[in-house]
């Protein structure tokens, strides 16, 4: 199996584990957001995996990448447009969320050994959709891991 399979999987098994006291679901589509059921957008999580970019590093025969992954974090609206409270609440909820995965990936025991580098680039900031029965907020951080592959 190459790096960047095994690098995915521990991706994907990091966010489930340290959002796991948050009951969160992992959004079918992370890439099409809005074609998700509305289910999974109340406390969702996605996984994009991004551009990669030829380091035009060799060691030996490996290859080094740097490869971009997107994070989505989403939770639903359950208030009226005039619960201030209520939003800030849910924003908030996201922003503990994406601290907590930011503190993990910075942390990254357990990915640490597949990797060379990884690097927290940024994030959308709060991002308000409201799309018919869908109405929703997001988050979406960007990672940046740099792993080599055998040739």
């Amino acid at each position: 199996m190459s790096q960047i399979s095994t690098i995915v999987d521990q991706l994907r098994l990091l966010i489930k584990t340290t959002l796991a006291s948050r009951s969160t679901k992992e959004l079918k589509n992370p890439i099409d957001i809005l074609s998700n059921d509305w289910v999974a957008l109340d406390g969702g999580f996605g996984l994009d995996i991004a551009t990669g970019l030829n380091t035009k590093r060799m060691v030996g025969c490996q290859l080094s990448i740097s490869r971009t992954f997107n994070i989505t974090l989403t939770n639903m609206v359950k208030s009226i447009h005039n619960d201030v409270d209520s939003r800030f609440t849910t924003e908030k909820t996201l922003l503990e969320d994406h601290y907590l995965l930011v503190k993990e990936l910075e942390k990254n025991a357990p990915l640490a050994q597949y990797y060379t580098k990884l690097n927290y680039i940024s994030d959308s900031g709060i991002v308000h959709v409201d799309e018919g029965k869908k109405n929703f907020l997001m988050i979406q951080l960007q990672v940046e891991i740099e792993y080599f592959e055998s040739l």
